[in-house]
């Protein structure tokens, strides 16, 4: 239970969890990105695991002076309004998250009351293009 209230005081803080992607997002670019990672390494897009991480690895990027897109591309997943905000704009793949919980939400009452579960419907995630993609530099 405590542990339930600590967590609840972060997000009401403005979420840890935000600062913890942002961070980890910005080591990564610093991984591939920085004085020690390898020229020739480097990839020319990046799909990150969600918006944040992907405006932490853009921040870090534009730290160590590596342009969004033209040296490389960057996309998150999630669809937050954020993205629209950083520049460059990020490019997304958006998702309905109130739309996957009320299916989450059905199937488990279904469970819950013993009837057969079907397949969860959800709606298709889509490709919201902005400038944080372009033709590749090499």
């Amino acid at each position: 239970m405590a542990g339930r209230r600590r967590r609840s005081r972060a997000r009401a803080r403005g979420g840890r969890r935000g600062r913890l992607h942002l961070r980890r997002g910005a080591r990564a670019a610093a991984r591939l990105f920085g004085p020690d990672a390898p020229v020739h390494d480097r990839p020319t897009a990046v799909f990150c695991a969600n918006d944040l991480a992907a405006i932490g690895f853009m921040t870090e990027l534009d730290r160590l002076g590596v342009r969004v897109p033209d040296d490389v591309s960057v996309a998150g997943f999630d669809g937050i309004e954020l993205g629209s905000y950083v520049r460059p704009g990020l490019t997304t793949l958006t998702t309905a998250p109130r739309l996957i919980g009320a299916e989450a939400a059905r199937l488990l009452l279904s469970a819950v009351e013993g009837e057969a579960v079907t397949d969860a419907e959800i709606e298709p995630a889509r490709l919201l293009v902005r400038a944080s993609t372009g033709r590749a530099a090499r």
